[in-house]
């Protein structure tokens, strides 16, 4: 019998893994008890969560996923939060020959608290490590490709094996459509041309767009292709149109995001842990802040994090006539809905509601945060960000329907030299934390577009330089003047402004 039948002969019966699943399964099996470490890594949407649940079914073995993290911080001491995670990981590792930490995600959001840093990935979690390795415990750590946990698990005294699981295949395809249409529904699909044309479909699309088909009571290749371009192409974020960020690449705002983490993300992601703690998503979530404090950064992080499941509503879908713009918008809500769980943010919302061309917004939105209490609509999540909350209704405000609220602001001291760091290396500039510093320093209450902006004005004043043939100077030099340039860009847009 091959590993992967004998694997799966002994994996509780009602999971039920793909092709592509069962693969990677029989990997991690492989690894286990040769290693210390093991890593798999996949994007959203690809099995990643099923694949724990099947590799903890067996053996003496324990999962811990995002809603064991959230219960392991308490709410009166969430800056102690890495500790907390740590002390029910080193119970495991005591307890249980293989430990399996899913979604690492969750794990950066959660253990990244105000002024705690990476602490968890950086003193924690190799402190665990040197435990599992004399008690002989194997540690399976799943998350996304190219996250920042997969590089330091990696480096841990060569002790991690990585694991990838791959995009979904034609086979994967199949099996996933199966547990929607059965054997005669997938019968009439050419799954073939399916992936060939559509490659890169996540089982939240392929799901969703089965159930079109059987709706519609027309099971066709077409009509296949055309639910996902009706559902997401057209609707849903195009990850290829925007810049790719997670959380972690968000300094100062990680207490910000683990929030969205327990409040938004969990419940909207694991539905069977929803269901058995009674844990819903908050219906609506005002992220309020000046601009260039990072709302829209927030926005493409879960672009990024929840791919299908994430409905943008900007500047992009007005329209004349009015009934042209509610007719995009109740498209985009309707998509969000069958997409379920999914995040509907509207941007800039407070600018939309000063447009008398569409005054029936704020009616309209009421409307939609009272509709999704209802069974069909309750996992979507209304995000609204703005920058000034004076500007948003009060009919909205003070309802109920907003049930958290989440503040974007300037850096704190010390994180402005994290944020252009993660910029600087984006950009492939080399600065040393001194140099970073002492700019950062000078540079007190720039927002994190701003430093951003000192970033890039200084790989651009070196890049002209070597184009000038120029002499070459320290790059400490390019960032001082990249910083007095944006200075005096932001003290005359306030001259501007105080003149109008």
């Amino acid at each position: 019998m091959p590993n992967e039948a004998r694997i799966l002969a002994s994996v509780d019966e009602t999971i039920c893994l793909s092709p592509s699943q069962a693969e990677a399964l029989a990997q991690i099996e492989r690894c286990i008890g040769k290693t210390t470490v093991v890593t798999l890594n996949g994007k959203p949407d690809c099995g990643r969560t099923t694949l724990a649940q099947a590799l903890a079914a067996r053996g003496n073995r324990k999962l811990l996923d995002s809603v064991a993290i959230a219960l392991a911080i308490r709410a009166d001491e969430p800056a102690r939060a890495d500790e907390s995670i740590g002390v029910i990981i080193r119970e495991a590792v005591l307890r249980y020959d293989v430990v399996i930490l899913d979604d690492a995600s969750a794990y950066l959001a959660m253990s990244t608290p105000r002024m705690r840093g990476h602490l968890f990935w950086e003193v924690v979690l190799p402190e665990i490590i040197e435990l599992a390795e004399q008690r002989g415990v194997t540690l399976v750590i799943i998350g996304e490709p190219q996250e920042t946990w997969l590089s330091k698990a990696v480096t841990y005294g060569g002790r991690a094996i990585a694991v990838a699981l791959p995009e979904l295949t034609e086979a994967d395809y199949r099996h996933i459509a199966s547990t929607v249409l059965g054997p005669h529904g997938c019968a009439q699909l050419d799954f073939e041309s399916i992936q060939r044309r559509m490659a890169g479909l996540t089982a939240t699309q392929i799901v969703v767009a089965c159930r079109d088909l059987l709706r519609q009571k027309q099971v066709s290749t077409q009509g296949f292709v055309a639910a996902v371009e009706r559902w997401f192409d057209r609707q849903a974020i195009d990850l290829s149109e925007v810049e790719q960020i997670s959380f972690d690449e968000l300094p100062g705002l990680q207490t910000l995001a683990a929030s969205l983490e327990r409040n938004v993300i969990l419940p909207l992601e694991r539905t069977d842990l929803a269901l058995r703690f009674g844990l819903t998503a908050k219906r609506g979530v005002l992220l309020y802040g000046p601009p260039g404090t990072g709302k829209t950064s927030i926005g493409r992080a879960l672009a990024k994090r929840l791919q299908g499941r994430f409905f943008m509503v900007d500047g992009s879908v007005i329209s004349e006539p009015p009934s042209a713009f509610f007719g995009r918008l109740d498209a985009i809500v309707r998509s969000a809905i069958a997409a379920s769980p999914a995040v509907l943010f509207i941007d800039d919302a407070d600018l939309l509601f000063e447009l008398e061309h569409i005054a029936g917004l704020q009616r309209y939105l009421l409307t939609i945060l009272d509709g999704l209490e209802s069974d069909s609509a309750s996992r979507v999540c209304v995000i609204l960000a703005v920058m000034d909350v004076r500007k948003v209704p009060d009919a909205i405000i003070r309802s109920g329907r907003v049930e958290l609220w989440l503040e974007t602001k300037a850096p704190e001291e010390g994180y402005a030299a994290d944020i252009m760091q993660v910029h600087a290396d984006k950009a492939g500039f080399r600065a040393t934390r001194t140099e970073l510093e002492i700019v950062a320093a000078k540079a007190a209450g720039f927002t994190p577009a701003d430093l951003r902006r000192v970033v890039n004005e200084a790989k651009l004043l070196q890049v002209t330089d070597q184009v000038d043939g120029a002499p070459a100077r320290m790059n400490f030099d390019y960032l001082n003047d990249a910083a007095a340039a944006v200075l005096e860009a932001r003290a005359q847009m306030q001259l501007a402004v105080a003149s109008l």
